[in-house]
Formats: structure tokens, sequence, C-alpha cells
């Protein structure tokens, strides 16, 4: 589908469109670029085709894990096994969770591991205002780590409520029955 003005999907590329409107949530589209489609005859349960490794989320998650490896490189040696640590196994856990949640079957079980990477990256920017606070990282460095954890947070909350709906509608059929 063309027409996309606010992200980079290119003509040809099959979008979810939660809205049903002409022109696809910015969110939605940010993290399902590069899957082949989002199953939605089957039930209605929502199953995405394709591997992790094609949803933009997990992309950005990975280019944060390797900005937090370099940007603690610099830390004090006494920080090792304190912040740098925390650090570094909170950006970790993003792309984890969300490869994990990617490889469940149930939408329930995806949205639990979505929600768990949006938890590690809730602590990683605390973490990464903590390093700010005691001059670890500069004005700058700590500004664009918060700047991609707001925008994977972004796209983390996008692919919840993409399913979320989901399992809404089947649980209204289920009670119908």
């Amino acid at each position: 589908m063309s027409g996309h003005k606010h992200c980079r999907a290119s003509p040809g590329v099959r979008v979810f469109h939660r809205k049903r409107s002409e022109h696809c949530d910015i969110c939605t589209c940010r993290f399902l670029l590069g899957t082949d489609t989002m199953n939605r005859g089957n039930g209605g349960a929502g199953i995405m085709n394709g591997s992790y490794r094609y949803l933009e989320v997990w992309r950005s998650s990975m280019k944060l894990v390797l900005k937090v490896y370099t940007s603690t490189k610099a830390f004090p040696k006494e920080e090792l096994y304190g912040l740098v640590s925390q650090m570094r196994r909170a950006s970790v856990s993003i792309p984890r969770n969300i490869a994990e949640g990617k490889g469940r079957l149930s939408d329930r079980d995806r949205t639990h591991f979505y929600l768990q990477a949006r938890g590690s990256l809730l602590e990683l920017e605390t973490q990464t205002l903590i390093a700010r606070e005691l001059n670890y990282l500069s004005m700058a460095e700590s500004e664009a780590l918060v700047h991609e954890t707001e925008e994977i947070g972004r796209m983390l909350n996008g692919l919840v409520q993409a399913i979320r709906p989901c399992t809404t509608e089947m649980h209204e059929v289920a009670s119908r029955a």
C-alpha cells in the first residue's frame, strides 16, 4: 500500500491499519516495516508473520544496546559492577524480550514480553538520568539516549495496542457464545 507520508514504508509493503483509514498509524507502521503482513484471517488472533528481526522496534532497540555499551565505556571503574552493569543488562533485555515475545503463540504471551521490554526500557531511561546527574554522561549523550528510549517506547506501545484489540475482540465474541 502506498501513501505513507509519515513513515518509511515503500509502495508494496503491506501494513496492518488499526484505524482502517487512508493513512496508517505512525507507531503501527514503524514496528511493522519489513514484515509481510499481519494475518487477521485466523479468527482475529492477529499473529504476525515473519521474524522478529523484521520488526523496526527490535532493530531500533539493537542500535540502542550498542549506544549504551559505547556510552558506558567511559564510566568510572567503580561503576563497572554497578550502574554500568545495570544499564547494559536493561538495554540487552529490551530486544531480547521483543524477540521472545515475537516467538510466542498467544497474543497474551506476546503482550507480556512486549510489556517486559517496555519495563526494561523505562529502567534504562531512569539509569540514564542517574548517570547524567552523576556526570558520567554529558547532557548531549543523555538526551540522545533518552530520546531513543522515548521513540522505542512509542513503538512498543503501538505494538501492544495492535495486539490488545485482537484479544479484546476474541473475549467479546467468546462471551456472546
